[in-house]
């Protein structure tokens, strides 16, 4: 699995769910976001709160995505190392 696939937050071990009641339980796993989704979301926050735009949102989303890759590029770099 690529890094970038990779859970951004993980759960040490699956999580002990109950209903509304507390009467069920179950084992939930759950993987939440990936690196890559996280990373991008972080990236739209920063471009939305940067002020006005000359793109759409589409466009805004593409930037925040190609940053969150060149952020994750440079990161498998130094892990190579």
């Amino acid at each position: 699995m690529r890094n970038s696939d990779m859970p951004a937050m993980p759960l040490a071990e699956p999580e002990l769910w109950a209903d509304g009641c507390g009467n069920s339980k179950a084992i939930v796993e759950a993987h939440g976001l990936t690196k890559r989704e996280y990373f991008s979301g972080l990236a739209l926050q920063g471009l939305l709160a940067s002020g006005p735009h000359d793109c759409d949102e589409r466009g805004l989303a593409h930037d925040a995505v190609l940053f969150s890759d060149a952020l994750l590029a440079e990161l498998e770099k130094d892990a190579e190392k």
